[in-house]
């Protein structure tokens, strides 16, 4: 039952404590015309997701870093959502990038307010590298949308990666790095003539001769100091856990040896996955050997 009003035809719910308490909501965020960048590092958007399954290699978060000029995409996986570890990442980042930022231009990392994102140390540092912050408001995912956005491409394809393969969820990192490069190297309809990411950074198309099957048998072919005898087998059954971005190869999980490991002499069967058993690869590996 609504209180009783003197004043009723003079109600006025702009300076009314009652209907601003209980009918307030959110604002619409005004269409505004896209802003065009025009360097690589001008904009930069980061944002950080998880907690996800604990992976292979330790680590529970994953931290996304996107370029606004040419949407090209940088993850790093995190063991914690400390500033020193998202520190260590954007260090890392700019270590990668030396050759393509600019030295006489403004660039500014944007993020939101998270703790992770607003530590002294972390001021500091990008003090020291001339970069400019900047934050969304508390609470409005919209005003960070680039990095927000990039969630739906990247989890989108970890799930059809790892559901396709059965691959256990502790190797999402793999997944990640494999989703992130098929953001940069697949045409973008948010750039000029819908020209991929790595084109618009490194000004040629991709090679992307070398992409395969995320999680699909591969034959590992063995060093002679594994084989047991001149009659065992000479290559092994794996998983294609994507392309090593350090080294002429690609990583491979070996389960016979429960080991993670790059191989080179490979044999890919991109249409065949190895089949999971409860006890078998399917459950979580222990120990595995880096």
């Amino acid at each position: 039952r609504m209180p009783a009003c003197p004043n009723l035809d003079k109600h006025d719910p702009n300076d009314c404590d009652a209907c601003r308490a209980g009918a307030s909501k959110r604002k619409p965020h005004a269409k505004r015309p896209p802003h065009r960048y025009t360097y690589f590092g001008e904009k930069l958007s980061s944002d950080l997701c998880g907690p996800f399954t604990k992976s292979v290699d330790g680590y529970t978060y994953l931290l996304n870093i996107v370029d606004a000029h040419t949407n090209h995409m940088y993850v790093y996986p995190l063991r914690s959502k400390s500033s020193d570890e998202v520190k260590a990442a954007f260090e890392a980042f700019l270590a990668e990038n030396k050759s393509y930022m600019p030295t006489n231009k403004p660039i500014t990392w944007h993020t939101d307010n998270g703790g992770e994102f607003t530590s002294n140390d972390l001021d500091d540092f990008c003090a020291e590298f001339a970069i400019k912050r900047s934050f969304s408001v508390p609470y409005v995912p919209p005003q960070n949308a680039h990095a927000e956005r990039m969630w739906g491409i990247l989890l989108k394809t970890m799930r059809t990666c790892l559901f396709e393969s059965g691959v256990h969820e502790s190797f999402w990192t793999y997944a990640a790095t494999h989703a992130c490069m098929l953001h940069n190297v697949l045409p973008s309809s948010s750039l000029v003539g819908e020209m991929s990411p790595w084109q618009a950074k490194y000004g040629v198309p991709p090679d992307v001769s070398k992409v395969r099957v995320w999680g699909c048998r591969v034959w590992y072919h063995l060093p002679d100091h594994l084989r047991k005898s001149k009659l065992s087998p000479r290559a092994l059954p794996a998983i294609n856990l994507g392309i090593d971005s350090q080294r002429n190869g690609y990583y491979v999980y070996v389960p016979e040896l429960n080991r993670i490991t790059t191989g080179y002499h490979l044999s890919f069967q991109e249409r065949k996955f190895l089949h999971f058993t409860d006890d078998g690869i399917a459950s979580l590996p222990r120990g595995i050997k880096p």
